[in-house]
């Protein structure tokens, strides 16, 4: 599986941040649009510049609560799908929602997090010093950015 960050509020020229999120994910033949960013433009704009053709998707999944962002908490989002999948997961990424989050509950997610999964990839809206913190308790992980790809 192939993840290619498409939009997210960092991004390093000549890709340009905005906003939202968006992701190319690529499982087999199948090639899936996971949400869009806020702006079709924008989002176009860094599709061309990575040698994506939008074209040629097979899937469009539009997230209605999540949005690239996790809302609900990502340490109970993350602890479900591992419930789920029967198995502790290889990489959570996308907005953590900790940026206001006091320091005890970064802590407290990672600490969580620490117990299901491998890996972070902390985007938009998860803050500076929570990235800085689950970056350190997650060796080798990296923040999201557009253009970053990840492959599972």
């Amino acid at each position: 599986m192939r993840v290619l960050v498409l939009y997210d509020n960092v991004a390093h020229p000549p890709l340009h941040e905005g906003w939202g999120f968006c992701a190319l994910v690529e499982v087999g033949e199948r090639r899936i649009l996971f949400d869009t960013g806020a702006d079709r433009l924008l989002l176009a704009h860094n599709a061309q510049a990575l040698g994506v053709n939008l074209a040629q998707l097979t899937d469009v999944f539009l997230s209605v609560l999540v949005s690239g962002c996790a809302h609900p908490g990502v340490e109970r989002m993350a602890d479900r799908a591992s419930e789920l999948t029967g198995a502790g997961l290889h990489l959570v990424l996308g907005g953590f929602h900790l940026g206001r989050a006091p320091s005890h509950r970064i802590r407290e997610v990672a600490a969580r997090l620490g117990q299901t999964t491998q890996g972070v990839a902390p985007g938009h809206c998860t803050g500076e010093e929570a990235t800085a913190s689950l970056l350190v308790r997650f060796p080798g992980s990296e923040a999201l950015a557009v253009g970053k790809e990840f492959r599972i």
